[in-house]
């Protein structure tokens, strides 16, 4: 969820996305870098320079970071998308903005993720300098290097695509494959250069202690990656499918301090085989394409729980989710088709989107340290632009044309037909239906969500189910599971004013005894 911070991914989760350390706290903030510091329930982006071989500089990081968010909102004008109805559900983290490339030199065991083909890797770190963007390093051995770019070179085109921003190099890149070829167009000493690039394919995960397995499930047609973890030894094995948060990025390829990493790596030492499903743009359809809505996201994860039980190595019977940020709603939906032991729904909400928005809004910009007038102020603002999107379904065309304003931290990547069914959604009913453990998990030093909200989520829970939901307070963690004083820390991490912490292991141990005793039961 990132602007003020929601339920995105640090690759963290966000109001949009995660923010990483840079300059000097704002004594005052506008009203567009108001928003552009806050963030929801969502993922962190590490992705896109991880899957790109693209490494941003932290050069002008807001820049960047608003550059991408344009992004996604010219490229959300589509047709207006119905409701969900009695279906279903990151985050990112936008690093402020180095967004890093992640080489790998092991061989991973894999399938080639049954015909997908990989993404494209450059292996260039770009920056903005003097208007212009330029490469500031170049990795030996990379599609770059091949093709005879040099630091100094300033980016003017990449194929069709002209660079004026480093997000522009970033996403023009993330639309080749391995193999593909391009011409890229640079300034090198006030004459144009052309060279051609032929993509290598971004590095497969690997390592030392576990197989690292390159899967794919099918949803209408359409293939989607699926990265596996599972321990050499035989035998079989307790098994979870983990949901991220929002926003439109791979799970490929995660970087060493990717939460998610940590996650799903010690998760295997400890005996357990893991799946993560790659979301649309990954696959098919784009992340922007109203048919990328929540059903197609429950889809894709009931698509990989099913696979993912149906392994010789994994005991059916022993299979939980874990769940991130948005991910929980999208989890309640699949377990509803497909049985599971447990659920673990970390860092999320248990009123309706609406409402929690509304109230993320507040929340941080008070931690930002704005005047509650101002706070006030901003919130009412942001009702009014909440009844156009998800209330009257306006298109993000429409708002474009009438109220601009609202767009800021409002996709996030994502489709605008995802997140209005998310509007929809009764979170309640939903979780009615859900008869199934549940652990619910809240850091106190979560900005992104409340302690409240995880509360109420648990007495929803146990006032269908008694009993069914159990609630774990972890003192001291931030959203994206790192280690943080306080709800202020966390977000003068989100706006780059310090460093992220340390990844809390002690969440896994408590989440492992959980399961253990799910599983006896």
């Amino acid at each position: 969820m990132n602007q003020v911070s929601s339920l995105t991914s640090r690759a963290k989760p966000g109001w949009g996305f995660l923010s990483r350390p840079g300059s000097a706290w704002p004594v005052s903030l506008g009203r567009r870098s108001l928003l552009k510091s806050l963030g929801i329930l969502g993922h962190y982006e590490w992705h896109i320079g991880e899957t790109t071989g693209l490494r941003s500089s932290p050069t002008n990081p807001y820049r960047t970071a608003r550059q991408i968010k344009k992004e996604s909102a010219r490229s959300a004008d589509r047709s207006r998308g119905s409701a969900l109805r009695g279906r279903h559900v990151d985050e990112r983290r936008i690093p402020g903005i180095i967004l890093v490339f992640l080489l790998l030199t092991a061989a991973a065991t894999h399938a080639l993720g049954e015909g997908l083909r990989r993404r494209a890797f450059l292996g260039a770190e770009v920056a903005s300098k003097d208007s212009h963007v330029i490469v500031a390093k170049v990795v030996p051995s990379s599609s770059a290097a091949e093709a005879g770019l040099l630091v100094g070179d300033i980016l003017l085109r990449i194929g069709t695509a002209s660079i004026s921003d480093p997000a522009e190099a970033i996403a023009a890149v993330r639309t080749y494959r391995s193999g593909d070829r391009t011409v890229v167009v640079v300034d090198r000493n006030g004459k144009q250069v052309e060279r051609t690039v032929l993509f290598k394919p971004v590095p497969f995960e690997t390592s030392p202690d576990f197989d690292v397995l390159y899967k794919a499930v099918v949803v209408d047609g359409a293939k989607y990656r699926a990265v596996v973890t599972k321990p050499k030894r035989p035998g079989r094995f307790p098994g979870v499918l983990l949901i991220g948060g929002l926003g439109c990025y791979s799970l490929d390829n995660l970087s060493p301090d990717h939460p998610y990493r940590h996650i799903l790596y010690e998760l295997t030492r400890k005996g357990f085989v893991t799946m993560r499903v790659d979301k649309s743009g990954e696959g098919d359809p784009p992340c922007d394409s109203r048919q990328s809505d929540l059903h197609l996201a429950v889809d894709r994860s009931v698509a990989g729980l099913n696979a993912l039980k149906g392994y010789n190595s994994v005991d059916p019977n022993r299979v939980f989710i874990f769940a991130h940020s948005i991910g929980p709603i999208e989890a309640a939906f699949v377990v509803n088709q497909v049985p599971v032991r447990g659920l673990i729904a970390a860092e999320t909400i248990g009123k309706d989107w609406l409402s929690y928005d509304i109230e993320n809004v507040r929340r941080q910009l008070v931690l930002l340290g704005e005047g509650y007038e101002k706070v006030e102020s901003e919130v009412r603002k942001r009702e009014g632009c909440e009844v156009r999107f998800y209330l009257q379904k306006q298109t993000p065309d429409l708002l474009r044309r009438e109220a601009p304003q609202c767009l800021e931290g409002l996709l996030w990547g994502t489709s605008y037909t995802y997140m209005q069914q998310i509007g929809d959604v009764n979170l309640a009913e939903l979780w009615k239906r859900a008869d199934i453990p549940v652990l619910v998990i809240y850091g106190t030093s979560d900005p992104k969500t409340s302690e409240e909200e995880s509360l109420y989520l648990v007495n929803t829970i146990n006032s269908f189910h008694p009993g069914r939901a159990t609630y774990l307070r972890v003192h001291g963690m931030s959203h994206g599971f790192d280690k943080e004083p306080s709800q202020r820390d966390s977000m003068l991490v989100e706006t780059g004013k310090r460093k992220p912490g340390n990844f809390d292991a002690s969440v896994l141990t408590d989440v492992q005894s959980w399961m253990d005793r799910v599983t006896r039961r």
